[in-house]
């Protein structure tokens, strides 16, 4: 339906023209105009003519209301980014961290077992059989037997508890002709050989068996300080004027090699090396088992079976073997149970 004042089109319902804002009625006249009649023309049967157009009928009624606006839809709120990357990230790395952590817990789990299984092995083989005489096997080797050329021969093992097994070790007892307080004494003693001296000073006492003066050899002994500082053994000695190389260690784990020489009058000792091992038993009546290996120019060093250093010196060649000790502080008694020599 159109204005008919501007004949603009009416929105259905409309009561204000929203062109002219003319106000109108259901029909589209201003509101208080009567509406137009049409002509009546009267027929011969007293009926509306024929062939003469009819107003339309009235649309139907609606109340005047203001047009209706749509109602405003709520803008959607635009999801952060941080929620589709920061949740799940989250998610991600808290199990990540229950993983890791379970992880963990099983490997120390397996670690707790291996060792558990681990010390379990060595209790058992460290236990004897009820009934049994098994001896456990030590696991540490001996660098010292190992070291040995092929085709060393064992010319003695002396238990250095009596003179029977041959090897003529110096048992004498001397007092000092200068000084009656200085006696000084190699020799057996209640089952086993013994260095002593009643003041400081040092003291060398070797083996006289003609099969025992050596050039390539090897020694091993057992000794102890039982009252003093140092203990050693000595290869490629020569008796006379004193001259060969000492290999020693202390009460305190230190250990020298020199090159001794009694005729010289401003230096008896000169120390090629020395060093400090954990392997060298401290303390007093500790036994220490003092390895040397002399090969040629080599000499090397070993204490309790372990590897302490190798030496290359020309100085001396060849020589009888000896064992020694002494103090710097007082008289000293060094114990020695046990000698072994092999040529090589």
């Amino acid at each position: 339906m159109n204005c008919r004042v501007c004949n603009a089109l009416l929105p259905q319902g409309a009561a204000v023209c929203p062109q002219c804002g003319t106000r109108i009625n259901a029909y589209g006249f201003p509101a208080g105009q009567p509406q137009q009649q049409s002509p009546q023309v009267a027929t011969n049967y007293g009926s509306d003519p024929y062939n003469v157009l009819q107003p339309p009928p009235p649309p139907p009624y609606y109340p005047n209301v203001p047009p209706t606006t749509p109602p405003v839809q709520p803008k959607k709120k635009k999801r952060s980014l941080w929620l589709y990357i920061g949740i799940p990230l989250i998610v991600i790395m808290a199990i990540c961290g229950l993983g890791a952590y379970g992880l963990t817990k099983l490997v120390q789990y397996g670690t707790d077992i291996s060792i558990h299984e681990t010390a379990t092995a060595q209790a058992n083989q460290l236990t004897p059989t009820p009934g049994s005489s098994q001896t456990p096997t030590p696991t540490n080797t001996n660098a010292f037997t190992q070291a040995l050329p092929a085709g060393a021969t064992l010319l003695t093992h002396d238990t250095m508890e009596n003179t029977t097994s041959g090897n003529l070790w110096s048992n004498s007892s001397t007092t000092s002709k200068t000084n009656a307080n200085d006696t000084y004494a190699c020799g057996y003693k209640d089952g086993s050989y013994h260095i002593t001296r009643t003041i400081k000073g040092s003291l060398s006492c070797r083996a006289d068996a003609t099969n025992l003066t050596l050039s390539n050899l090897a020694i091993a002994a057992k000794l102890s300080v039982v009252k003093g500082e140092r203990m050693g053994i000595l290869v490629r000695l020569s008796p006379v004027p004193g001259k060969g190389y000492l290999f020693f260690t202390d009460i305190e784990g230190n250990y020298n090699l020199d090159l001794i020489n009694y005729a010289s009058t401003t230096n008896n000792f000169t120390v090629l090396t020395t060093g400090q091992s954990a392997a060298i038993h401290t303390g007093l009546n500790t036994e220490n088992e003092l390895g040397l290996i002399a090969n040629g120019s080599t000499l090397s060093l070993y204490a309790n079976g372990q590897f302490l250093k190798s030496f290359t010196d020309t100085t001396y060649t060849t020589g009888q073997v000896a064992v020694y000790g002494d103090s710097g502080i007082g008289d000293f008694d060094i114990q020695v149970t046990d000698v072994k020599v092999w040529q090589i």
